[in-house]
């Protein structure tokens, strides 16, 4: 059994991810560590409610092995269209989704009845996706981050920070404020915030101070829309679990 595995789940509409790990050069890590490759396209499946554009319950895959391994999430700094920021919550929750689930363009026709990338419904779904995978490590690369219209259409920031913890939250809250983001206006993090009581000053920061780190994302050029994530009812779209699957 190998050590240790690398997973992802590209969006690409074949979930192509073994090309882009050959094409990135990847496998040349097999040389000197054992370590094996998955395509958590090709994983087996456990079911989540997610939401559609009217709030309502609908189903989507996720990758399995994410809900019974030690996941670290590793995540790049990124400003995409559909939320302020990508860090590491959302880079397993997204990653986990089974790509004809994502319902997502330019390849899929957008169906109000299957899962959204609305504002409101989007961030509702990213906190069960969250509370779904567990995340044992957070790890974030911000050393050179994608401000701007990601992920596909961004621009390469230089800001020259790293973190990690074992609180994926915790070092979400850090990194948004190191890309220059107030965490409480990013629908999924204010959510989870809420419902973990978190508080900033309750985060133990060690190294530098995060203060004299920050480097300002231009956010997307849709942030206008982004904002109206808030649901003024939301603990009701949260009660419960909503991982449908046994994982037996």
């Amino acid at each position: 059994m190998p050590r240790f595995i690398i997973a992802d789940g590209t969006a690409l509409e074949k979930g192509e991810t073994m090309r882009a790990f050959h094409d990135y050069g990847y496998f040349t890590l097999q040389d000197k560590f054992e370590v094996e490759f998955r395509n958590l396209y090709d994983d087996d499946k456990v079911v989540l409610e997610a939401l559609n554009a009217h709030l309502e319950p609908v189903n989507i895959r996720l990758a399995k092995s994410l809900l019974n391994s030690y996941v670290v999430s590793v995540a790049r700094m990124k400003t995409p269209r559909l939320v302020i920021a990508t860090l590491s919550l959302k880079n397993i929750g997204i990653g986990a989704l089974h790509n004809p689930d994502r319902h997502s363009p330019p390849w899929h026709t957008i169906d109000p009845a299957m899962f959204s990338h609305l504002p409101r419904p989007l961030n509702l779904s990213l906190v069960r996706l969250a509370e779904a995978p567990p995340i044992h490590l957070a790890v974030i690369d911000g050393v050179v981050g994608m401000e701007g219209n990601g992920p596909v259409k961004g621009t390469a920031v230089k800001s020259g920070v790293a973190l990690a913890g074992t609180d994926a939250l915790a070092v979400d809250l850090v990194g948004a404020e190191l890309m220059g983001f107030d965490p409480r206006t990013i629908g999924y993090l204010w959510y989870l915030i809420q419902r973990r009581g978190l508080a900033r000053g309750q985060i133990a920061v060690r190294g530098v101070d995060p203060t004299r780190c920050v480097t300002r994302y231009q956010p997307a050029e849709t942030l206008p829309e982004i904002l109206g994530w808030y649901v003024p009812e939301w603990q009701s779209y949260l009660n419960g679990s909503h991982l449908k699957s046994p994982l037996a």
